[in-house]
């Protein structure tokens, strides 16, 4: 039986062998392997053409490099890694993103860097690993030292292009190296606002890679759009690149947009395979995880209705010690511990989901 992962969106982990180390200012100290293609794209849409001359790849990589620096000295949010349309000289004094129940801003009060910051600080690097042996087409993506909430992102290759899922306040040249060197990105999708930190960047990195995100969160956008790369997604299913097998599915719960990416072409390898005794939760339900507020009922009963129809093995979350198996039974299980804790009947609020 073919088994499915479902991406969701902090202890630093072993640096597994073939990790792929991204230093500023200097080169990796691992090199990734080369691809057989890159993607272009016209008018928003992707095309995957191969290229064979190292000199092909030098171009697109360049020009990438120079449309990241477009943005350099945009204001970016140290505690969320939200990117603002304003610079230092704008006066801009708060974080609408961390100014939310669901975030928090830190007590030393609002703080701000800049990308060009970032970089010359020499403090931070992207690391790039396959960590998955039996998904070789996952990559996991995570900044060191931690530039806001400090989460990972997942690189996922296709057969119809490469997918983004969720996004980094952090990049540099030499991310854009690496990813390119694994064929660039065709399409960026983000779980949910917390996430959605320098994704216009990231965007103009990868020649204006598609930005995917819920319309439920529009209005909360930090900067205008140059580009045209946003599409707002107003359906509960949507594939990201046609013929991929990689679904957005909105769940609600976090945010009323809130998302989870589902990839077909998976077989099971989480990393943590704990069997705990029946009645007992592998997933906790937040509607603000920083504050520990938990979701109503009813957000979970639909989380688990969203993910009810797809069939799924492994769940890959956000951090790196968050890799699941048997994850949708555990879902299920969870929901049920979760709701009877808080003093209602689960029967109810499941009856007809599990």
């Amino acid at each position: 039986m073919r088994a499915f992962t479902i991406l969701t969106s902090c202890a630093k982990a072993a640096r597994p062998p073939g990790a792929y180390i991204l230093r500023q200012s200097a080169r990796s100290t691992v090199q990734p392997p080369r691809p057989h293609s890159f993607a272009f794209r016209r008018d928003g849409i992707s095309t995957a053409r191969t290229h064979s001359t190292a000199s092909l790849r030098q171009d697109v990589t360049d020009k990438g490099i120079a449309r990241l620096h477009e943005d350099d000295e945009l204001l970016v949010c140290t505690q969320c890694g939200t990117q603002h349309g304003a610079r230092a000289t704008d006066g801009l004094n708060e974080c609408h993103i961390c100014n939310d129940p669901r975030e928090s801003v830190p007590a030393t009060g609002q703080a701000w860097t800049t990308l060009s910051q970032a970089q010359a600080s020499g403090k931070f690097q992207n690391v790039v690993r396959q960590q998955y042996s039996k998904e070789p087409h996952i990559y996991t993506i995570q900044t060191e030292t931690v530039l806001g909430i400090g989460q990972r992102c997942f690189l996922i290759r296709t057969p119809k292009g490469n997918i983004l899922w969720d996004c980094l306040a952090y990049i540099d040249d030499d991310t854009v190296k690496a990813i390119n060197a694994l064929g660039g990105v065709d399409a960026i999708s983000i779980s949910h606002p917390h996430f959605w930190t320098t994704h216009l960047t990231w965007s103009r990195a990868f020649n204006n890679a598609p930005v995917f995100l819920s319309s439920e969160e529009a209005s909360l956008v930090s900067r205008p759009d140059a580009h045209g790369v946003r599409r707002f997604v107003k359906e509960k299913e949507f594939e990201l690149l046609p013929g991929s097998g990689a679904t957005r599915i909105k769940t609600g719960g976090h945010f009323p947009g809130s998302s989870v990416l589902h990839y077909k072409n998976s077989i099971e390898s989480a990393l943590w395979d704990i069997n705990r005794k029946p009645g007992t939760a592998y997933y906790a339900f937040l509607w603000s995880h920083v504050n520990t507020i938990p979701l109503t009922p009813d957000a979970i009963a639909g989380i688990i209705s969203a993910i009810k129809p797809y069939d799924f093995e492994v769940a890959h979350g956000m951090f790196p010690d968050r890799d699941l198996r048997n994850a949708k039974k555990r879902a299920f299980d969870s929901a049920r511990v979760v709701i009877n804790a808080m003093g209602h009947d689960a029967d109810m609020y499941l009856k007809g989901l599990d």
